[in-house]
Order: structure tokens, then C-alpha cells, then sequence
């Protein structure tokens, strides 16, 4: 697709998302009958129930992703984004287990008036969901902001970007488009950066990465309620003739 040569105009688009495990997934927190309020209400009062010991460190965070079935039953996932995370916050993720075997009204997701097994991902903080819950209680989550700016960042983020990217001595007769996949940590470090499909040229894909990769610039982690969180990023480039 791709050949070596002088002269070649790059078009960059960027898009950011969460990258999710399945095609199907719950959207807007509707994962739980009665919603995102009810299941924090329910996690508490099991927690309460069954005498489940609150966490020493109160910083402490993990991110549950779960495959809820067509009857509305669940099991853990467990993928390389979370199981350093389930060590580090290892007090969450056993409260998580405790509780959440107990919760039975999980939501199947609908899809042309069928259930189909999905996924869902939710956050639980112990402190927040055990001595000091209160029935009001929401998650506020803020993204990544690069170099700290308003609005995330994301055009000047762009332009560095483009500046480490030498191409100049490729050519390709289309239109083509490639996704970079990266984490931006809970020290707004950029790491586990990779292409979700190859080019086709090696070294071309090694300098996407590389370019991706060298940009020593911090972000300002993303955050709920406060407590800094990995992050995971879509990067969509587009590559015009």
C-alpha cells in the first residue's frame, strides 16, 4: 500500500474514545435496573449487610468490566488494562467480588427488542461507597487534559504530533487510515502505545508509534471524583494521497 519515495501530504483527523472488549455494550450507565443510583444504593447496603470492611487507603479505585449475559447474570473480565490495577487496589476489587455476586439486577442489553450478552464497566471507590455514602452520590469523571490546557488539549496535542511524524520519504496511491491505541497513566504519562492494524510497512508503523511515543509533554491524568485514573485512547490518523 505503501511505498518509499519524496513527497507525501499527511491529513490528520483525531477522535478519542474508551476502547471497549465487545461490540455490544451498555451505554449512559444502563447496566442496572433503576440505574447508576440504585446500584450504588444496593452495592452500600450489601456492603453493610455483610460486614464488608472498609478499605485502609482511601484513594483506592478500580474499574470493574463485567459480561452481563441474556438473563442478566454476570461474570468478571479480566484483561491486561485491569490486572495490574486489581493488585494495586487490591482491597476495591475484593470488595467488588464480595458484593457484586449478591446484586441481581443487572440489565440485559436490548437490541431489536432482543437480550444479548453485553459488557459493562463501572467504577467503585470503597470510601465513597461504605462510610461516607450518601444517597446522592455520583461519579464525576473528568478526561486527560494535555499540557493541562482547556478543552483537553487535543489541538495542540494534534500539531506535536504531527511535528514528530517524518513521512516525507513514503508514497501511496489512496486514501488509507490507521488507529494508534495509548494509555495516558494516573501520572499523565503516555505508555502500552500500539496500532490497532498495521500499515503493511514496518517502519512506517514504527514511526506512527515512535512519534506517539516520544512526546515527553505530561497530561494532566483523568480523574473520578478526584482520584486519578488510567485512561485508554483512540487516535484515529487519516492518510491522504
Amino acid at each position: 500500500m505503501i511505498k518509499k519515495t519524496l513527497g507525501a501530504i499527511l491529513l490528520f483527523a483525531a477522535a478519542f474514545s474508551q476502547a471497549q472488549i465487545l461490540d455490544q455494550y451498555h451505554r449512559n450507565n444502563d447496566f442496572y435496573y433503576g440505574g447508576e443510583a440504585q446500584f450504588f444504593k444496593d452495592f452500600h447496603k450489601i456492603a453493610i449487610e455483610k460486614n464488608i470492611q472498609p478499605c485502609e487507603n482511601k484513594n483506592e479505585i478500580y474499574m470493574v468490566k463485567l459480561i452481563i449475559d441474556e438473563k442478566g447474570e454476570i461474570k468478571y473480565v479480566r484483561d491486561d488494562d485491569n490486572i495490574n490495577a486489581s493488585q494495586s487496589n487490591k482491597c476495591a476489587y475484593d470488595m467488588g467480588l464480595k458484593v457484586l455476586k449478591y446484586m441481581n439486577k443487572f440489565k440485559p442489553l436490548m437490541i431489536n427488542g432482543e437480550k444479548v450478552q453485553s459488557m459493562a464497566s463501572f467504577y467503585l471507590i470503597p470510601d465513597a461507597l461504605l462510610e461516607n455514602f450518601n444517597e446522592n452520590f455520583i461519579l464525576i469523571e473528568k478526561v486527560p487534559a494535555y499540557k493541562g490546557l482547556p478543552g483537553g488539549g487535543i489541538m495542540q496535542f494534534r500539531k506535536d504530533i504531527v511535528s514528530k511524524i517524518y513521512i516525507n520519504d513514503f508514497k501511496w496511491n489512496k486514501d488509507f487510515r490507521l488507529e494508534v491505541i495509548f494509555t495516558v497513566n494516573t501520572d499523565g504519562i503516555i505508555q502500552n502505545v500500539n496500532l490497532e492494524e498495521s500499515s503493511g510497512v514496518p517502519e512506517f508503523d514504527r514511526r506512527i508509534i515512535s512519534a506517539v511515543q516520544n512526546l515527553k509533554k505530561k497530561w494532566t491524568p483523568a480523574t473520578i471524583n478526584n482520584i486519578p485514573v488510567r485512561y485508554r485512547f483512540r487516535l484515529p490518523l487519516k492518510f491522504g494521497v
